[in-house]
């Protein structure tokens, strides 16, 4: 959903700019969420936030896994502190905390009966294997990207909500988007040198990216199943890694429309990403 200054302020518990950033502290339930936000480039977030919305329904959804794996993947940066003295509006201060909270909203599910945030009590296998397994070797990200793109490109283009979540995902250190859209496809020599361990991290991120327009097609389909065979994942981990990012998309599908789906639009989307009735129920039970 979209997140409105109003509706955030009751889980404001603390705020504080330094520079050109906003560091915040939300309190849902029981927990406390630390979260910042640039104050410099609000409005162009926005901005892109908006045009991804606006230009297709899967927006939200793409928005979402962006915002979970830039928080979770992004190796830490050295900043340097901003020697301008700038005096920031509370227009650019309330949007920078809705970026901040924005930036929590995949641990979160807007409950629309009562109005009110509340916490996943369970998180979906997906989040857990990523938080556990970060990919942080130069280049192992570095393939990941290569290996997202070519996926992109699976239906022979990359459209413009794609190239918009690929500006905003790939660092300048992975390899600007121009360069990775013209590399040649990856082959199995190019993954031999992988950590063992990253192998399955990197599919499952593929997969979850490429369900992301909350559709797989014949191409796409074809395109994760060469991908597992030059990573050298056997049949049910390739499997059961499809069936993890399934999860994670129904449960970022769901959070996209405020948690209000009626039965017929959840076997739509079951049916559209490949995913069995029996999964679903899985997936509606931990997000109960």
């Amino acid at each position: 959903m979209e997140v409105q200054y109003s509706s955030i302020l009751p889980y404001l518990v603390h705020q504080k700019i330094e520079g050109d950033k906003i560091y915040c502290q939300f309190k849902v339930e029981h927990q406390v969420f630390e979260a910042q936000a640039s104050l410099k480039n609000t409005k162009l977030g926005a901005e892109l936030v908006s045009q991804m919305v606006q230009k297709a329904g899967v927006g939200n959804v793409r928005i979402l896994l962006q915002s979970f794996l830039k928080k979770n993947t992004d190796l830490p940066r050295r900043e340097e502190p901003s020697e301008d003295l700038v005096s920031y509006t509370q227009e650019d201060q309330e949007s920078a905390i809705k970026t901040a909270f924005e930036s929590i909203q995949d641990e979160l599910i807007y409950d629309k009966k009562l109005s009110r945030w509340r916490l996943i009590k369970h998180l979906s296998e997906f989040e857990t294997r990523i938080k556990q397994q970060p990919v942080k070797e130069s280049y192992d990200r570095n393939l990941m990207c290569r290996m997202l793109v070519e996926m992109a490109k699976a239906d022979g283009r990359i459209d413009e909500n794609e190239r918009l979540f690929f500006e905003n995902f790939i660092d300048n250190k992975e390899g600007k988007l121009a360069q990775l859209i013209r590399a040649v496809n990856l082959t199995e020599a190019d993954c031999y040198p992988l950590k063992v361990q990253n192998k399955a991290i990197i599919y499952l991120i593929v997969c979850a990216v490429a369900l992301t327009d909350n559709k797989l097609n014949d191409k796409e389909k074809e395109k994760l199943d060469r991908f597992a065979k030059i990573l050298n994942l056997d049949t049910s981990t390739k499997t059961k890694l499809l069936e993890i990012a399934q999860d994670y998309s129904l449960q970022l599908f769901i959070i996209s429309k405020d948690n209000q789906l009626p039965p017929l639009a959840l076997e739509t989307f079951a049916k559209n990403i490949d995913m069995k009735r029996s999964n679903i129920e899985k997936t509606l039970e931990r997000l109960q």
